[in-house]
């Protein structure tokens, strides 16, 4: 494991009992904001790109430890962008984003 802690890692259950790969939340983030970058290429005049691109960053820097302010957690929309805007642009990059706001939740209620 390199150094992580067990709990930098997660698990998720997505669809019938099916378990994907876990991941460090570093690599989710990773994974999350290059396939973002990926898709805003193909629809770049789409408004929500930069407001997401920052919220991944920060959790980014959170899962690094490059901050430990958690407060902006409470006002994550990245589970709300993907439902309203990124769904039906790309059903890889949805899913990163839907695993991403599950853990952005989760780390919220963390000590």
């Amino acid at each position: 494991m390199k150094g992580d802690a067990l709990d930098d890692y997660v698990c998720v259950y997505r669809g019938k009992g099916k378990m994907t790969i876990s991941h460090t939340r570093k690599q989710l983030i990773e994974k999350a904001l290059f396939k973002s970058r990926e898709v805003k290429l193909k629809f770049p005049t789409y408004f929500f790109w930069d407001t997401l691109e920052r919220q991944l960053e920060y959790l980014l820097d959170l899962a690094e430890n490059k901050t430990c302010d958690k407060s902006k957690l409470k006002n994550m929309t990245i589970g709300i962008l993907t439902v309203r805007e990124i769904e039906g642009l790309d059903e890889e990059l949805s899913d990163s984003l839907y695993q991403v706001a599950d853990m952005a939740e989760k780390m919220r209620w963390e000590k």
